[in-house]
């Protein structure tokens, strides 16, 4: 699955910390550090099987846990119009 961040949104890093801002809807998210980590990876256009990978190897953390949360963040931020998912192989350009 391909997470993309809706084009309208602007973000910034706050220390170890991401705000994030919808514009068009008003809406207003922050993420913790870790959070922030999913949302850079998302930001490097990472599918959801290569950011399990990736934060598997940075942190101490049971994958099935893990896929768990990362789950439930990105239905988080796609039921807040933040980000779009899609099934394609390559993220919308």
């Amino acid at each position: 699955m391909i997470i993309s961040i809706v084009k309208e949104v602007v973000w910034t890093k706050l220390g170890d910390e991401v705000a994030i801002l919808n514009p068009t809807t008003g809406t207003y998210f922050g993420l913790d550090p870790v959070g922030s980590r999913i949302w850079c990876l998302i930001a490097e256009g990472l599918a959801e099987d290569e950011m399990i990978s990736t934060l598997i190897s940075e942190y101490e953390v049971d994958e099935q846990r893990l896929r768990s949360d990362l789950r439930e963040l990105i239905d988080q931020l796609a039921g807040k119009s933040l980000v779009t998912l899609s099934n394609e192989k390559e993220p919308p350009r």
